[in-house]
């Protein structure tokens, strides 16, 4: 294929991408809009501003944790281009199935010089270590679970033991030669290593604190829950992501995610506030979602603007998947 007809076909498949997730958020937001309408004047905006705040700060340290696992994998990238394809694609969870993000991050990432089998093993790397955090924070909310009607959304918790050992550069790294070869591909460059892997799941842990932080602030506002309780919101969101991002068929965990905060927030607020804290939040992460994407995208955007007539720099993939920029 040549290079104009190939370069139109990923500018069509990347229109369809935004149109798909278009249609994912509406989707995840239409069918709770009646609720939300009612219960968001009576959100105050300090709070909503912090769960805002919150959630933003937690994608940020996702996209850290990302960006820790592909550079320990070989290919280390500048922050701000980081930051682009892991906003831009993880905006294909809103789409079913669980391969749209990853297959969005490989088609930028081999932009920037990034082989697509790296990207691909990165996403699913620190899906796995962001599922294995989620549920060591997720331990908060054990309690609640076993006091309510929750236990059947327990076993999710058992995936931060064997999670943590299968997640172990001398269990992982055989694991990936083989699957690789079971593929029929050629293996990873660089192994994983522990310290690569230990960075990682301490930047997943901040962002589960940050994650449930913006639950625990609308659970605050909307059901009165006392600071004190503060640690159940958080460990019930962590557990309610992870439950949702094992229903790999539902786009971001639609309706899973607020089914298990629900159970979780009910046995310490009435279950209409509870719901309505779950609905709320939904939002929030949806625009706050949406907000980061369009802020990484329209950054990108201007820093490749011609300045004083010359041209932009251009990314020059380089041996072994990073990058330089070359000036004219």
């Amino acid at each position: 294929m040549s290079g104009p007809r190939r370069r139109r076909w990923r500018l069509a498949l990347r229109l369809a991408f935004v149109l798909a997730v278009a249609a994912g958020v509406a989707f995840a937001l239409a069918d709770q809009w009646h609720d939300v309408a009612t219960r968001l004047s009576r959100l105050s905006a300090p709070y909503a501003v912090g769960a805002f705040g919150c959630f933003a700060a937690g994608l940020w340290f996702s996209m850290l944790a990302w960006r820790a696992v592909l550079a320990d994998l070989g290919s280390p990238l500048p922050a701000g281009a980081a930051a682009r394809v892991f906003f831009v694609g993880q905006l294909g969870k809103y789409l079913p199935g669980s391969v749209w993000p990853a297959v969005a991050q490989a088609e930028m990432g081999a932009d920037l010089g990034v082989p697509r089998s790296r990207s691909v093993a990165a996403y699913l790397i620190a899906t796995g270590v962001s599922v294995v955090t989620g549920a060591v924070v997720g331990v908060m909310a054990l309690p609640a679970l076993l006091s309510g009607a929750g236990g059947v959304y327990a076993w999710a918790l058992l995936a931060a033991p064997a999670g943590v050992l299968m997640l172990h550069p001398r269990v992982l790294n055989p694991l990936l030669r083989k699957a690789f070869s079971l593929l029929r591909r050629p293996p990873l460059e660089e192994p994983l290593t522990g310290r690569g892997m230990l960075t990682a799941g301490a930047l997943y842990v901040v962002t589960w604190l940050a994650f449930g932080g913006q639950a625990a602030l609308l659970a605050g506002d909307i059901g009165s829950l006392h600071v004190h309780e503060s640690p159940l919101a958080i460990g019930g969101y962590a557990l309610a992501v992870v439950v949702g991002l094992l229903v790999v068929p539902l786009p971001a965990g639609a309706g899973v995610r607020e089914a298990v905060l629900v159970v979780v927030l009910r046995t310490v607020m009435p279950t209409p506030a509870a719901t309505a804290v779950a609905v709320v939040s939904r939002v929030v992460v949806t625009l706050c979602d949406l907000a980061l994407a369009a802020g990484a995208a329209l950054a990108v955007r201007r820093s490749r603007r011609p300045a004083g007539g010359s041209q932009d720099a251009t990314p020059t993939a380089q041996p072994g998947g990073t990058t330089t920029r070359r000036l004219p």
